[in-house]
């Protein structure tokens, strides 16, 4: 939805969920109603251009490179069904930054004095973990949460061969 698309849209290191909310990612769609043919291959046309162009802002929200294939094909199908996403799978996605009152060990933040306010983000991160662990990315999987833990996976991938290519740069400006 848009709301999910201004969200991932922000400034990085600023976009961040409560615990227990969910973000809604799809396609473009429009109510097509009583338009000509003519109006309905117009609005088609509209329609994928606006895909590829949200599937590429997508990808670069994540950190990805839209112009390889795979991140290309694997981004296209993120965005064909909906999906929902809670706080710890849109972190994984890259498309947060910050889940509100968890700290960057993925605990409850220390600032949390309340009990019962700790408890609950606990009980929110694990229930987090516990659905995605739980999504069937197998080859038979009907689950349109496939395609998020596909690619998470080939996000990982390419966020460790960066942080690789990083280093390497750095190591190599250190030699005199």
């Amino acid at each position: 939805s848009m709301g999910s698309f201004l969200l991932s849209a922000g400034s990085p290191g600023h976009r961040t969920m409560l615990p227990n909310t969910q973000e809604m990612t799809h396609q473009p769609s429009r109510v097509m109603g009583r338009n000509n043919v003519d109006d309905a291959e117009v609005a088609t046309k509209k329609m994928q251009q606006v895909r590829r162009r949200m599937e590429s802002h997508y990808a670069n929200f994540m950190g990805l490179d839209y112009t390889k294939p795979k991140a290309a094909r694997l981004i296209k199908n993120y965005m064909g069904p909906d999906v929902y996403l809670n706080a710890y799978t849109a972190k994984r996605l890259g498309l947060i930054d910050n889940i509100a009152l968890q700290g960057y060990n993925g605990k409850p933040d220390s600032s949390i004095s309340q009990q019962f306010l700790r408890k609950s983000v606990e009980t929110d991160i694990e229930l987090d973990r516990l659905e995605y662990q739980e999504i069937d990315d197998g080859p038979d999987s009907i689950d349109p949460a496939r395609h998020v833990k596909k690619l998470i996976k080939y996000r990982d991938k390419q966020m460790k061969k960066r942080d690789v290519e990083i280093h390497l740069q750095e190591s190599l400006k250190l030699d005199p």
